[in-house]
């Protein structure tokens, strides 16, 4: 391995099945040198982008002879990625070495793996009368030596000269008749599935059928007898590329007229008979999803209403609304009266690791919410129910993980492709109070201004701020797609739609006592003519379950022997002094 800014000389050599960790130069340290590794550093320096580190793969011959990748992203966006790649011999007439490249995400960090052949793209050939190999753009197929011919023992391996980026060059599938030299020739996409029919009158006399299917992240092409009595003008628009219009081959729709959930502690079961924290009710739930006949996909999810609860555990809370829908105050957000709207189209359905989304679009209708510090309290105190004792890493363990590398590398990860995402007006309604001293979430420079902005006030106060967040029809798109892994891409878009928040401030600061005591804004006055905001929701719904004595019965439920309690097995139940918390789900 060396980096593309390094000559090859200054590469590290690892045997089969040796690892090593790689670092930034601005980031290391002689003191956090890893025992045991000799660390590759990165010439960049503190101003670099992460996209602008990329690496190569180095493969030494016996002779001394080397041949190196070319450069690849090294970063969280590049991750989820194998990429088969074909190098030239590394001894005089031998055949192109195929090693497949991985790029993944390991705990934060990015891994890079390098395979043997047998990772990488595959061609089987089980036509009785036909022989085939792969040409790529380079130019390297039959003169390999690797033609997959009918009742081989096993396929044949192959990669490309250049595999890396978004857009490789797409190969070319040769078809022809075993000691002859013309044929078929058929392009190949090895980023999806595809079925293609090769008529018998493109020279091979037989007609053929090329099947590519994505399994591991990487292609498994197979070719085969036509097998059903396609006709030939059919046959012939497939393989020139005029495919008829995708149609419609599978619809499934889910209608649910509400879910709820709710997680459930036993800390109080036995006094009260209610041990609900948190639960979220969703009403009116459609979901709609058609697959077509060109391996696309389109997913609608539609939830007409929402209420989100919380009932606080500890003797001085009561319960409070978190998130509801509400009543729109304006002609244009009336036109969202669902609370979520989601549409969003995926291409080559069939691989599970690339989420390749053409487009999505999600469209929030009015909702209230309410902000305080008690959510992160009784979260907190349910999780520590749930888990005892410590939870994190301590600084020794810390260590070890720093010291010490995965044995093996890390599975393949989800990657996402996303070209365009769009982003309907928000409207918000919010009320929080917040007990500065305790919200430790926020950062405490702007606890401190708030305090001092607000005459000395301790609680941050807000009624009612109506926030409306202009549209975003392009927060993704412009030939400019996301891609990474799923951490990244979430990052990428809250990034990108934060500073649509900045014109809501004013709002805020407008119906809160951040602005000296609330005098410059409208909660003071509103307290004092009468015409303060209130939530149009503010009751919070019926307990789905409780937890008595073990048993999960459902609200109003005062039989043990009814059908709608379930006795938890006493081997889940944890002794009370180490506290016991369960999760508990329930559908009405």
């Amino acid at each position: 391995f060396h980096w593309s800014n390094q000559d090859a000389s200054t590469a590290i050599w690892l045997a089969p099945g040796e690892r090593r960790a790689l670092w930034k130069q601005q980031l290391w340290q002689t003191s956090d040198r890893v025992e045991g590794n000799s660390p590759l550093l990165a010439a960049t320096s503190s101003c670099s982008l992460e996209t602008e580190v990329r690496l190569q793969v180095a493969v030494r011959g016996l002779g001394g002879t080397v041949v190196s990748s070319p450069p690849f992203e090294v970063s969280l966006q590049a991750a989820g990625c194998a990429s088969p790649l074909s190098l030239p011999s590394v001894e005089p007439g031998g055949d192109r070495r195929n090693l497949c490249i991985s790029v993944d995400e390991d705990r934060g960090a990015v891994a890079v793996a390098v395979a043997g052949p047998e990772k990488c793209h595959r061609l089987e050939c089980r036509h009785p009368y036909l022989e085939a190999f792969v040409e790529m753009p380079g130019g390297h197929g039959e003169t390999c030596g690797r033609i997959a011919k009918y009742g081989a023992s096993g396929p044949v391996f192959f990669g490309s000269d250049q595999p890396f980026g978004d857009s490789p060059p797409r190969p070319i599938l040769v078809l022809r008749r075993p000691g002859t030299v013309g044929g078929a020739r058929v392009r190949l996409n090895l980023s999806r599935y595809s079925a293609q029919a090769v008529p018998g009158t493109t020279g091979l006399g037989v007609p053929a059928r090329v099947d590519v299917a994505v399994k591991d992240r990487v292609a498994h092409v197979t070719v085969t007898a036509l097998a059903w009595a396609l006709p030939m003008e059919e046959a012939a628009q497939s393989f020139a590329g005029s495919m008829p219009e995708p149609t419609l081959q599978m619809s499934y729709e889910m209608q649910l007229r509400g879910i709820a959930v709710a997680l459930v502690s036993d800390q109080t079961a036995e006094v009260s008979g209610t041990a609900e924290t948190l639960s979220c009710a969703l009403d009116g739930v459609n979901i709609r999803l058609r697959q077509f006949s060109d391996d696309s996909e389109e997913a609608c999810l539609r939830i007409g209403g929402t209420q989100v609860d919380l009932r606080p555990q500890q003797a001085h809370g009561s319960p409070l609304v978190l998130l509801a829908s509400a009543r729109p105050w304006t002609q244009v957000a009336s036109e969202s009266s669902s609370f979520l709207r989601w549409t969003s189209v995926r291409l080559g359905s069939s691989n599970s690791s690339l989420w390749h989304l053409k487009s999505c679009r999600m469209a929030l209708g009015v909702s209230e919410v309410a902000v305080t510090e008690a959510v992160w309290q009784e979260l907190g105190l349910f999780l520590g129910q749930a888990a005892p004792g410590h939870r994190g890493l301590s600084l020794e363990e810390l260590q070890g993980v720093h010291k010490e590398l995965p044995i093996a590398p890390p599975g393949p990860g989800q990657r996402i492709h996303l070209e365009r995402f769009s982003v309907e007006a928000v409207y918000l309604k919010i009320w929080c109070s917040l007990y500065l001293p305790e919200a430790t979430f926020l950062p405490g420079m702007l606890r401190a201004a708030i305090e001092l902005t607000g005459l000395g006030t301790e609680r941050l106060v807000v009624d009612g701020a109506r926030l409306r967040i202009s549209p975003q029809p392009r927060l993704v798109g412009d030939g400019k797609p996301l891609r990474g892994t799923t951490s990244f891409v979430l990052q990428s878009l809250c990034r990108e739609y934060l500073p649509s928040l900045r014109g809501s401030l004013f709002s805020l600061v407008a119906n809160s006592n951040a602005a000296f005591g609330g005098l410059l804004g409208r909660q003071w006055w509103g307290y004092l003519c009468g015409c303060e905001r209130r939530p149009s929701v503010s009751m919070v719904r019926p307990p789905i379950c409780s937890v008595i004595c073990g048993v999960v019965r459902g609200a109003g439920v005062e039989d043990a022997n009814s059908l709608d309690s379930l006795q938890v097995e006493d081997s889940l139940l944890a002794p009370r002094e180490r506290g016991c918390a369960r999760a508990s789900t329930m559908l009405r």
